[in-house]
C-alpha cells in the first residue's frame, strides 16, 4: 500500500476536516500499512464495493498516518450521514467499532463531534449486536473486567460511550462541544445514569454547554440522575452561566443544583460575586432571593459571607463597579447587614471605596455605618475620596457631603511628618492645576458662546440672496424665502442663536451659584456650545446650498467639505456624555 496522496494529487476532491486525518506521526506507525490513494477516497466518498472485492484487504491493519482507519474516513468526509457504507464496512471487519486513531478517538468519538446521528445509532447497535453475540458468563467476566486481551470484542454499548481519547473527551463530551442536541439525547438515552467526568480542560459536560449557551443542552443534561457541574479554575457551570449573563439558564441550574450557588472558584468568587461585578442586576437579585433557605458551607456561614484573596465581599464590589441598583438591594436584605462594616485584608469597608454621592447616601442611611471607619493606613473613607483618580469636579460633590456629615480629611495621620507634608503639598498643586485649567475652559467655552451668539445674530439678519428690493406687498422679504435649503438655513441658524445664548447665560448664572452647583450649569453651557456649534454648520451647509443650487456640483463639495466636521463632532459628544454618565461630570 502506499503512503497517503498529498494535495497535489487529489485536485477536484474536497478533503473534510484534514484535522480530523492529518495529526502528528508517531513512531509506532512505521510498521503500520498505509491505505492507497484509491481507498483513502473510496472510503471518504462512501463507495463500499472496492473494500468487498478485495477479500485478502485487512482493513484493521490499513490506516493513514494519524492511524485512521477507513471507518474513520469515512465518518469525517460524510455530509449527509448515510448509514449504508458504516453498516457494510462493519460486517466486512468488526475489529473498526473500537479501533481508535492516533488521539485515541474511535468512530464514535468523530461521528458524535461531526453531529451524525444516524451514524451514532448504527454504531450503538453494533456494540449491542456484540454483546448479544457472546454468552452470559463472557459478559460477566467482561464487566468485573478480567482477560480482555483487546477491547475490541468488549462489545457494551456504555463501555464504548464511556471511552476516553487523549484528551479524556468521551464522545458525549464530543458532542455537547459542538451542540448536537439529537447526539446528545440519544447517548442519555443510551447511558442515562453515568457521571461523566471532567476532560483534559477540567471541563465537564454541564460546564461545556452552559459556557457556550448551549440552554437546550443544559436542560437535557440536567435531567439525569447523576451530573457533575466542574469546569477550570474550579468553577462550576453556574460560574459560566452567570458570566454568559443567561437568565433562564441560571435559573434553571439554580433549580437543578442549588448547591452551586456557595461555591466558590480559585479567585474565591461565587457565582454572586461574578454577577455584581458584571452589573447584571437581575442575576444578583435571583440568587440573594431565591431560596432563603439555601444551605450553608465551612463555618455555617451565608454564601453571601464568601470573600476573594483581597478579602472583599460582595458590597465591596457592588460600590466598585458604582452599581447603585446592586448596593441598594443588597443593602435592603437584612440578613446581609454585617456586610455594611466588614473590613478587607486592607482594613477597607465598602463605604472606603464610595465614589458617588447617590451610593453614599444609601449607606449614611444606616444607623449601623461606622461612617468614621479607618483602614490600616489610618484613612477614612473623606481620604479615600480625597486620593481617588477619579474625576476631581465628580468628587467634589461626595466630599462636600462627607464633611457635612460629619467626616474630616487626615485626622489620624500626622502631618508634621517630612513625607507627609509633601504628599499634602502635591495634592495641593495638583488641585491648584485642576482649578487653574477649568478656569480657562470657562474663558474659553464663554468667548466661544458669545461670538457664535453674535455671528448667528448678524446672519439672521444679512441673509443669503439678499431681500426683494421692488415696490409692492413682498419688499423687504427675503429672496430665497421659498427655496428649501433657504427654509433649513432659517430654522438652523435661529437654532445655534439661542443654544449659544442660553449657554451665555449659564455662564452668567454661574457668579450667582455656589461652587458645587457652578459646576452643573458649566457642564450645561459646554453641552450647549457644543450643538450650537453643530447647528452654526448645518445653517452654513444649507445657506451656501440655497445660493450655489445653480452650480449644484460646486454646492455639492462644499457641503461635502463641511461635513467632516460632524465626523469630529460625534467623537466629541460621545466623549463627553459617556463621561457625564460615568462621573457626573466631565471636568
Amino acid at each position: 500500500m502506499a503512503t497517503i496522496p498529498s494535495s497535489s494529487n487529489s485536485t477536484g476532491r474536497t478533503q473534510a476536516n484534514e484535522g480530523d486525518l492529518i495529526q502528528s506521526i508517531e513512531p509506532e506507525t512505521a510498521d503500520l500499512t498505509f491505505m492507497d490513494s484509491k481507498l483513502y477516497w473510496d472510503a471518504a466518498e462512501g463507495i463500499i464495493d472496492s473494500f468487498k472485492e478485495d477479500k485478502e484487504l485487512k482493513l484493521d491493519q490499513i490506516m493513514t498516518p494519524s492511524k485512521n482507519s477507513v471507518l474513520h474516513v469515512y465518518i469525517t468526509s460524510s455530509e449527509t450521514g448515510q448509514t449504508n457504507f458504516v453498516e457494510e464496512i462493519l460486517k466486512i471487519c468488526p475489529e473498526l467499532l473500537m479501533q481508535p486513531n492516533a488521539n485515541d478517538d474511535i468512530p464514535l468519538h468523530v461521528a458524535s463531534r461531526y453531529g451524525h446521528e444516524h451514524i451514532v445509532k448504527v454504531l450503538i447497535e453494533r456494540a449491542k449486536a456484540l454483546d448479544h453475540g457472546r454468552g452470559d458468563d463472557d459478559l460477566d467476566d467482561l464487566e468485573s473486567g478480567s482477560n480482555s486481551r483487546t477491547t475490541v470484542y468488549v462489545g457494551a454499548a456504555k463501555e464504548m460511550l464511556r471511552k476516553t481519547n487523549k484528551e479524556n473527551d468521551t464522545s458525549f463530551h464530543e458532542a455537547v462541544r459542538f451542540g448536537h442536541l439529537g447526539v446528545v439525547r440519544m447517548l442519555i438515552e443510551e447511558d442515562p445514569d453515568y457521571l461523566y467526568a471532567a476532560n483534559g480542560a477540567g471541563e465537564s459536560p454541564l460546564y461545556m454547554a452552559a459556557e457556550r449557551g448551549y440552554r437546550d443542552l443544559v436542560n437535557e443534561i440536567l435531567e439525569c440522575s447523576s451530573v457533575r457541574a466542574g469546569g477550570p479554575n474550579n468553577r462550576t457551570a453556574l460560574h459560566a452561566a452567570t458570566i454568559a449573563k443567561d437568565k433562564e439558564m441560571t435559573r434553571t441550574i439554580i433549580h437543578k443544583m442549588e448547591r452551586l450557588t456557595k461555591q466558590a472558584d480559585d479567585k474565591g468568587w461565587t457565582p454572586l460575586h461574578y454577577a455584581v461585578d458584571l452589573n447584571y442586576l437581575w442575576i444578583v437579585k435571583m440568587l440573594l432571593h431565591f431560596d432563603k433557605d439555601v444551605a450553608y458551607i465551612r463555618d455555617k456561614k451565608d454564601c453571601c459571607e464568601l470573600v476573594d484573596n483581597r478579602g472583599w465581599n460582595i458590597l465591596h464590589f457592588a460600590v466598585e463597579s458604582e452599581n447603585s441598583f446592586a448596593v441598594r438591594e443588597i443593602l435592603n436584605a437584612p440578613p446581609l447587614g454585617y456586610l455594611l462594616n466588614q473590613k478587607d485584608n486592607d482594613g477597607n469597608t465598602p463605604f472606603h471605596f464610595i465614589t458617588r454621592k447617590s451610593i453614599a447616601k444609601k449607606f449614611l442611611a444606616r444607623p449601623r455605618l461606622d461612617k468614621m471607619a479607618f483602614n490600616k493606613n489610618n484613612q477614612n473613607a473623606l481620604d479615600m475620596a480625597s486620593i481617588s483618580k477619579r474625576r476631581v469636579v465628580g468628587m467634589r460633590f461626595l466630599k462636600s457631603h462627607l464633611r457635612k456629615v460629619g467626616l474630616r480629611h487626615r485626622p489620624r495621620i500626622i502631618s508634621n511628618r517630612g513625607e507627609n507634608r509633601q504628599e499634602l503639598d502635591q495634592e495641593i498643586k495638583k488641585n491648584d492645576l485642576n482649578t487653574s485649567r477649568k478656569e480657562k475652559a470657562r474663558e474659553a467655552s464663554l468667548i466661544v458662546g458669545t461670538l457664535i451668539a453674535t455671528v448667528t445674530f448678524a446672519a439672521g439678519f444679512t441673509l443669503p440672496g439678499g431681500y426683494v428690493s421692488d415696490k409692492g406687498p413682498l419688499q423687504g422679504t427675503a429672496v430665497l424665502r421659498k427655496n428649501n435649503a433657504f427654509q433649513a438655513f432659517v430654522i438652523t441658524n435661529t437654532i445655534a442663536f439661542v443654544l449659544s445664548s442660553v449657554a451665555v447665560l449659564n455662564q452668567i448664572a454661574m457668579l450667582l451659584m455656589t461652587k458645587n452647583k457652578s459646576a452643573i450649569f458649566f457642564e450645561r453651557a459646554v453641552h450647549l456650545i457644543l450643538w450650537a456649534m453643530g447647528a452654526m454648520v448645518l445653517a452654513l451647509i444649507t445657506g451656501v446650498f440655497a445660493v450655489l443650487e445653480p452650480s449644484l456640483w460646486l454646492a455639492i463639495v462644499v457641503c461635502v467639505i463641511s461635513l467632516f466636521f460632524f465626523d469630529h463632532f460625534y467623537v466629541i459628544c460621545k466623549f463627553s456624555w459617556l463621561r457625564w454618565f460615568k462621573f457626573g461630570s466631565t471636568f
